[in-house]
């Protein structure tokens, strides 16, 4: 994935992000993705403190990507997030843990 950017000319800098995909476990407290969340967009998700759901991402719709390590060693890795609101979605999948946020700018953990 660094090769594929690099050769078109990105600027690549030390602490980008970069995304390989969801990484999912077997039930169903561990889906990685809203697609996964939704079963396909056949279940809407509830946004806790809110009256709405989703079964799919709105254009909008703030996207906060959360990462950390738990290793038993000393670790050089940190926890840190990153954050993008969409202007239009054209996947629906998103990797680690998704928080979702209204237009009103209020987070909720998913």
């Amino acid at each position: 994935m660094l090769t594929q950017h690099t050769v078109v000319g990105c600027n690549v800098q030390s602490g980008d992000l970069m995304d390989t995909g969801t990484i999912s476990g077997p039930t169903e407290g561990e889906a990685g993705a809203m697609v996964e969340l939704s079963a396909g967009g056949t279940r809407t998700v509830p946004l806790p403190g809110t009256s709405e759901g989703r079964r799919f991402l709105a254009d909008g719709d703030r996207v906060v990507l959360k990462g950390w390590c738990k290793c038993l060693a000393r670790c050089a890795l940190a926890s840190g997030s990153a954050a993008e609101k969409s202007l239009r979605l054209f996947m629906t999948t998103v990797p680690l843990l998704p928080v979702i946020a209204n237009k009103l700018d209020h987070e909720f953990n998913l």
